[in-house]
Order: C-alpha cells, then structure tokens, then sequence
C-alpha cells in the first residue's frame, strides 16, 4: 500500500502571503516541513510560489508547479481538477495532505490516526471538533482520502471517518489566527 503526503500552497485571499509569512521567525510552511521529515513517507509540494518550491528542493522534498488551468478554475472546479492532477501526477493508494495553515501537530497522533484509517474500511476522513452545540467544525491539521474517493473527483465532500481534534492549534485563515498561533508557540 503505497501513502504519499502532500501539501498545496494555493493562494490566501483572507491573509495574503500567510505561507510564506514569518512565525516565530519561520516561514509557515518550514513547520509543515520539518514535521513531514519525522515520517517515512514520501512527501510532494503542491505550488506555483517559488520560495516555497525552492525551499522544499534544497530539503530534498518533490515540488510539482500548479497548472495554470487549475488556477483559473473556479473553486468547486478546482477541487475535481486537483483529484484529477494528483490522481495522474502522485499515483498513490493513500492520500494524507498537510495544509501549511496548521503548523502544530503531534507526530504519534497523526501515524496512529493513518494506521486507524488504514486499517478501516472508509474512503475520506478529516479532523472535527464539536462545539457547545455538538456542530461539528473541520479542522485543518490533515485530511485523509483514498485514490477511489479522489477518483470521485472530491476531497471532502463524503465525510466517512471523523477523528476527534488532537492538535493544539489549526487552520490558520486570518491575521488574528496568526497571531494567536504564534504567541501559543511562544508560551
């Protein structure tokens, strides 16, 4: 069974720049990438920004340019263009994509969540957390799917397995997002 994470640095229209924007005196994508490191898996950055591709070669990671056509897209479109690019660009059986904007994870909890999913029999899966009103909210720390649910042309839209919130801090949108991650790292 092959496992490949990946990431996808599109464009940020709430905080433009945020991938690339110093926390704690580290780009935010760095964090992604110096926890990908911790992992047997091959990893490919997804992205047409260059310090963002040059930085994932020199660290040895696979860097893949985004198609102008996909960007172009509207975003529902983006989202069946994108299972498509991956489906022909990055063959795998398991999909675990680790957005830049959760910069804090837990090593163990994320290999123990892909063995559980592995191990299941569900085609998607992406990290909830239950407000006071029980609505479920999703996460960003990561979203797992198999080639079958990508070749439905969806990442998300089938929510088969819902693993609780394990994370400290994820989905970074807007400044104040920012700002509130980087003073919890701080503390």
């Amino acid at each position: 069974m092959t496992i490949n994470f990946f990431s996808m640095a599109k464009v940020s229209t709430r905080l433009p720049g945020k991938n690339t924007r110093p926390m704690n005196g580290r780009p935010l994508y760095q964090y992604t990438f110096d926890f990908v490191k911790q992992f047997r898996y091959p990893y490919t950055v997804i992205t047409n920004n260059e310090e963002i591709s040059q930085s994932a070669i020199v660290q040895g990671f696979r860097v893949i340019r985004d198609s102008e056509r996909i960007l172009a897209l509207s975003e529902r479109d983006k989202d069946v263009a994108y299972a498509e690019f991956l489906l022909e660009e990055l063959p795998s059986d398991v999909y675990v994509m680790l957005p830049f904007t959760s910069p804090i994870r837990v090593a163990r909890n994320l290999q123990r969540d892909i063995d559980t999913f592995i191990a299941s029999r569900f085609e998607s899966a992406y990290y909830v957390w239950h407000d006071d009103n029980l609505t479920k909210h999703a996460l960003g720390d990561a979203f797992m799917f198999t080639a079958k649910q990508l070749a439905k042309g969806s990442f998300r839209d089938e929510l088969s397995l819902c693993f609780p919130g394990l994370y400290a801090f994820n989905d970074i949108n807007t400044l104040e997002d920012f700002q509130e991650c980087e003073r919890g790292m701080r503390s």
